[in-house]
């Protein structure tokens, strides 16, 4: 019976202990980078779905390019320099550091 209030002790400290865990994961997952790119957690998940949704696009066009090459003849460059024009030059004019 005595060793009852240690177990639960026990059994407390290693809950705390898996939380501080999950605490630490889900900030470095969820804010620590979208704020570094001055950045709310959703303010990202838009602009990288965004960027995500482009490329795919972008690629289709370039495997289609490749079977067919009068077709997309520059949408693969063209997608590259305005996501590169966005996510870097963007941010370095406005006093960010670029990408993270």
């Amino acid at each position: 019976m005595g060793a009852f209030p240690i177990s639960i002790d026990l059994s407390l400290e290693l809950a705390i202990s898996r939380w501080g865990i999950l605490m630490s994961v889900f900030r470095s997952i969820f804010i620590e980078h979208p704020a570094s790119v001055d950045e709310t957690y959703l303010q990202h998940f838009i602009s990288a779905l965004s960027f995500g949704t482009k490329m795919v696009v972008a690629g289709v066009a370039c495997m289609v390019h490749g079977l067919l090459p009068a077709l997309f003849v520059t949408r693969g460059s063209d997608t590259i320099c305005a996501l590169h024009e966005r996510m870097v030059k963007n941010r370095r004019k406005n006093g960010r550091n670029g990408i993270d």
